[in-house]
């Protein structure tokens, strides 16, 4: 009965701690980065910042989202 107990009280803080990551990690985005795979030449990179970055700081997150852009018909 204890171990039930504890595997559940494991799995509830590995939820919750899996949640708070995600909303402190979203919170610290400065913008996304887009990358455009659709040129044969190769992959295109576009950073789309929200605000500007604050000076003094070494490290920025980013979103990532691939698309696309021109069809290969």
């Amino acid at each position: 009965m204890d171990t039930i107990l504890y595997l559940c009280i494991g799995v509830a803080g590995f939820l919750f701690g899996c949640l708070i990551t995600r909303y402190a990690l979203t919170m610290k985005s400065v913008g996304t980065l887009r990358i455009d795979n659709s040129d044969l030449e190769g992959p295109y990179l576009f950073l789309e910042l929200k605000h500007g970055i604050p000076s003094g700081v070494k490290y920025v997150t980013l979103a990532v989202k691939e698309k696309n852009y021109i069809s290969r018909d």
